[in-house]
């Protein structure tokens, strides 16, 4: 069946058995299916404040809410949550075969499903890990003549021993140094050296070659170029490649202690890109996907790119091998325009469900943006105690510059009626459950929806997103314990 638009989708879907289970660690964040799919359920970890509007659109079960107890939010994956005992007892309630809709997938991930007769809609483990490897992701970009940013992949023990006139002689005074092996994305493992102090105190950081839990080998450093993040994506299906649009990432929002280069957002709809650097950016991305379409890739990824405006380059910059930072927003504004969500083909390959499409006219619809933004709100400080949370997910007016009332609920940017609304979804934490104890600083408290780009000056947040972002900051953790130095 040729897929045109969304019923042609929910026909096609129609003939799914068993039991169809998004799995994520909030419910919002695999909500996408809820009206295409019949019977679709989310299973999530944490309790958060969007759960009771969320399930007037979806069955969802929530681990933290049946057992009373917080996930402890270090190391807590997928398999974490899928492990666990009132977890697979759910699921085994279910009309089978499970059929399993997930970030992305995990070794002991994958015995536990062959013991449980679960399907992971999911890329293997080791074909994930092997994509999503710095060193690898270099190998490729040579190996296709792309653009590099000026750098490399360098020893460990090479970066501690040398000195930062050495570095700054070969690549310039501004360097970016990533740890190779952290391979959690958003900016985690990234900083950026300008002078002798700053690298000193990096090589302090790092000299017992560990980094939130990782045991460090290899480093990148390169050249900090005059550049705007942006990224694609993208979703390798039988019939081609689906390309969404050209997106500017916002990042450093509100810069954490440590780490920089962190992601916080997208705006789509705001910036005109150079036409040139656009279909470069799009014919470099369908490269990289043609590249992992040989190795046996399918469904959804990203690529993140460097846009230097000015010089007219873009480069390369990471490949993302699971569901993307952008979705479900994405999806969520496309599906407003009548267009299909690009999660729906990743379940299309998966579930290996026969269907035709036109992927020169889909392609087409997905290079023209939307027009929306979304923010990610870090606590940027731990290791802290949050007591409790009575904030309410929903739409939220600023009254004043830096104060914002609660004017009802919603979860989608079409709930967002004038251009000065917000909506808070993905969170924050729900209070009842007692103290949580956070140790990251980028953990993720909620998001901001907004309606439109969101742009402020260079390229980044607005203010308002940048205010909404500090008094909900502000609200969620009025309630913490910070420890006592």
């Amino acid at each position: 069946m040729l897929l045109r638009d969304l019923d042609d989708l929910k026909a096609v879907l129609s003939s799914i058995r068993g039991s169809l289970v998004g799995v994520g660690m909030t419910a919002f964040s695999r909500i996408i299916p809820w009206d295409f799919v019949n019977n679709y359920r989310i299973l999530c970890a944490r309790a958060t404040s969007d759960l009771p509007i969320l399930e007037k659109v979806s069955d969802i079960w929530c681990l933290e809410r049946e057992t009373g107890e917080r996930c402890s939010p270090p190391g807590f994956n997928s398999f974490s949550l899928l492990a666990h005992t009132a977890s697979k007892d759910f699921l085994r309630r279910l009309q089978p075969p499970v059929i399993l809709f997930l970030y992305q997938s995990y070794p002991e991930l994958e015995v536990l499903a062959r013991r449980e007769g679960w399907m992971l809609l999911a890329n293997e483990a080791a074909l994930r890990v092997r994509v999503g490897d710095r060193r690898f992701f270099l190998n490729l970009i040579r190996k296709l003549g792309l653009p590099l940013i000026p750098g490399g992949l360098y020893r460990l023990e090479e970066f501690l021993e040398r000195g930062y006139e050495y570095w700054a002689t070969a690549l310039g005074p501004h360097i970016v140094v990533q740890l190779a092996d952290v391979t959690k994305g958003g900016g985690k493992g990234t900083f950026f050296v300008s002078s002798k102090d700053e690298y000193q105190g990096l090589k302090e950081r790092l000299k017992k070659g560990y980094w939130r839990d990782m045991a460090l080998e290899k480093v990148i450093l390169s050249k900090k170029l005059n550049a705007v993040a942006s990224s694609i994506t993208l979703c390798i299906t039988r019939h081609g490649v689906l390309m969404g649009p050209l997106q500017l990432q916002f990042i450093d929002m509100e810069p954490g202690p440590l780490e920089r280069g962190v992601f916080c957002g997208h705006s789509w709809g705001g910036v005109k890109w150079p036409h040139f650097l656009e279909e470069e950016a799009r014919a470099q991305a369908l490269l990289i996907a043609q590249g992992l379409r040989q190795m046996g890739y399918k469904g959804l990824f990203g690529v993140d790119f460097l846009a230097d405006l000015e010089r007219q380059k873009i480069y390369p910059k990471e490949i993302n091998p699971r569901l993307t930072g952008g979705l479900p927003m994405l999806s969520m504004l496309l599906k407003a325009e009548g267009k299909l969500p690009l999660e729906a083909f990743h379940l299309l390959e998966f579930m290996d469900i026969t269907y035709e499409i036109e992927l020169e006219r889909l392609n087409e619809e997905y290079r023209i943006p939307p027009c929306g933004s979304h923010v990610i709100v870090h606590p940027l400080s731990a290791p802290l105690t949050l007591k409790g949370s009575t904030m309410r997910a929903g739409v939220y007016l600023e009254r004043s510059k830096g104060e914002f009332d609660y004017k009802g609920v919603g979860w989608n940017y079409s709930h967002l009626q004038r251009p000065q609304e917000i909506l808070l979804v993905d969170g924050p934490p729900e209070g009842w459950l007692g103290p949580l104890e956070i140790k990251d600083p980028l953990f993720r408290l909620c998001r901001i929806l907004c309606a439109d780009p969101g742009l402020g000056q260079d390229l980044g947040p607005s203010n308002r997103l940048r205010r909404a972002a500090k008094w909900i900051r502000r609200s969620v953790l009025k309630t913490s314990i910070l420890p006592s130095l």
